[in-house]
């Protein structure tokens, strides 16, 4: 021990300390009225918004680029889990979807669908890849809200800041030797988050205060551990960042990435909105799935979302140290 220390903080209350800055963040926004961010407000709450090559993962040289999306990924064309098989089975009768009923219900199935037919390009990759993703981390969807949600009545509500989340934790890829040492990377998570809309434009008040929510989870669960070590000996590990990627998914057939990190500024880097609303149609009976929508765009545009389906972490945010000294 370092007896030129006047003092030892314990790291969970330095955490704290941090904590409480971004919870008041995400109360400033809760308080807002609208949806709407611009960069002005922003700036006030201490917020800074960055732009995100969703192609490339390039971003603002004022910031740290902790995810990178994977090149090396293969193409959708080259894999199973299409959309359409999501939407229409083999043999599914489509007026189960309630066409005749309510023509909307297809619309309002379509980012489930969506989300699904991610999930199954992204479990297409090769076997050993494949073991290097670890489901241990997954949790219940769970609403985010005041009150029950309802999809028929979804338009109608009045606070539209409601969104459910499902946790899943992915492992980097140590075939390619890039990104970070296994052992290097657990602060690096991903999240996928259905929101009411993904704003084309700057990001939302919700889906800032998604990615908020995310930090502030892995705050509480570091603190603890940290707080539980501090009558042990020996050292624990600490993520002075923790860096969090979502996708978005609203109910429009809408997506964006998004990842933050805070050091007491909430960093936000975000992309595009990717548009998969032309794909939410149904086919007459004397037509393929295939044949009435671009199927080239349909490609590149699934194509973009799956680089980050498992993305590379970068950036080590640990410090090996239980308690640091405080002069």
């Amino acid at each position: 021990m370092n007896q030129r220390c006047a003092k030892m903080v314990p790291l969970y209350l330095q955490l704290e300390s941090r904590y409480r800055d971004l919870l008041e963040i995400r109360e400033s926004l809760s308080n807002l009225d609208g949806q709407v961010l611009t960069y002005e407000m922003v700036e006030h709450l201490s917020i800074d918004f960055h732009h995100l090559d969703i192609d490339t993962g390039a971003t603002s040289d004022l910031v740290t680029p902790y995810f990178l999306p994977r090149s090396s990924f293969p193409s959708c064309r080259d894999m199973g889990g299409d959309l359409k098989d999501w939407m229409f089975e083999v043999g599914q009768d489509r007026a189960s979807y309630g066409e005749k009923s309510n023509p909307r219900i297809l619309q309002r199935f379509f980012p489930a669908a969506l989300k699904l037919t991610h999930d199954a390009y992204a479990c297409g990759m090769s076997r050993d890849l494949e073991r290097l993703i670890s489901y241990s981390k997954i949790a219940q969807y769970s609403w985010v809200t005041d009150s029950a949600f309802e999809y028929e009545i979804y338009e109608n509500v009045p606070r539209r800041r409601q969104f459910f989340r499902r946790r899943v934790r992915y492992l980097t890829d140590i075939e390619e030797k890039i990104g970070l040492p296994l052992s290097q990377s657990p602060s690096h998570y991903v999240a996928d988050v259905s929101i009411f809309d993904c704003h084309k434009g700057l990001p939302s008040i919700s889906e800032v205060v998604a990615v908020i929510e995310e930090i502030l989870d892995a705050m509480r669960a570091q603190r603890n551990e940290l707080r539980s070590m501090t009558d042990k000996q020996g050292l624990t590990t600490f993520h002075h960042i923790l860096p969090r990627m979502v996708r978005l998914y609203d109910l429009y057939g809408h997506c964006r990435l998004l990842y933050a990190y805070f050091d007491g500024r909430l960093r936000v880097q975000f992309t595009e909105v990717l548009d998969f609303t032309p794909f939410a149609v149904e086919p007459p009976p004397e037509k393929n799935y295939f044949d009435i929508i671009d199927l080239s765009k349909y490609y590149d545009t699934i194509d973009k979302l799956l680089k980050w389906a498992w993305p590379v972490a970068q950036g080590d945010t640990s410090k090996g140290r239980l308690e640091e000294c405080q002069n």
